[in-house]
């Protein structure tokens, strides 16, 4: 097991029993010590939650919001990468993030109804190219999600996401960018890697995640 990665469900309590939709998104990216990353519109109470966090400089401590559970961390690499998952219960408008010092940062949210566990199903993947997310096995039930980010100097540079899959939330500004598409159902067990496309990259990376 790569260090930083946590296989198997991390669900709270609430949520599943039915199938999963996807219902809404946000995000932020700025440069600086702190972002606060908005809860999607529309959540309701027992909606699960999956959020992302980049930050450019894997050395820098982070601090993190109470009440989610972490799916991964890692800073192996040129980048922190943090995933994390909650059930949904009397939101705030944000959940914020800091960093012991300035760098670029980005994050997202999204919401769905109907699930509540995720696994990480492709190991965290840092590649040389565009980045790829490995898969392994792809379920065949729920909704595979792929996570891709990238450092870079474009304002904005929105990815293509890996084909047959939809493009949920980007969040970007200078140097730091964090994506996230899902494919709904996950597939029929087939396997294969999943690739975004970035127009200008430095430092990439890819990661799947299967909720239900």
């Amino acid at each position: 097991m790569i260090p930083g990665i946590f296989a198997g469900a991390m669900g709270q309590p609430g949520g599943g029993g039915g199938d999963v939709e996807f219902r809404s998104s946000d995000g932020a990216a700025v440069s600086g010590n702190s972002i606060s990353v908005p809860v999607p519109s529309g959540v309701a109470n027992g909606d699960f939650l999956v959020f992302g966090f980049m930050c450019g400089n894997q050395t820098l401590t982070v601090t993190e919001p109470s009440g989610l559970t972490s799916v991964l961390a890692d800073s192996s690499s040129a980048s922190v990468v943090r995933l994390y998952c909650r059930t949904a219960s009397s939101e705030p408008a944000s959940y914020t993030w800091g960093i012991s010092g300035t760098n670029r940062l980005a994050g997202f949210a999204l919401s769905y109804t109907g699930a509540s566990s995720v696994d990480v199903v492709g190991a965290l993947n840092r590649p040389s190219g565009s980045a790829i997310c490995l898969s392994i096995n792809q379920p065949s039930d729920g909704v595979l999600i792929a996570v891709s980010g990238v450092e870079n100097s474009a304002a904005t540079s929105t990815p293509t996401p890996p084909s047959g899959m939809e493009l949920r939330q980007y969040s970007g500004a200078a140097f730091g960018h964090i994506s996230a598409s899902d494919l709904i159902p996950s597939g029929t067990g087939a396997s294969g890697d999943k690739a975004y496309t970035w127009p200008s990259y430095s430092s990439p990376f890819g990661v799947l995640l299967h909720i239900k």
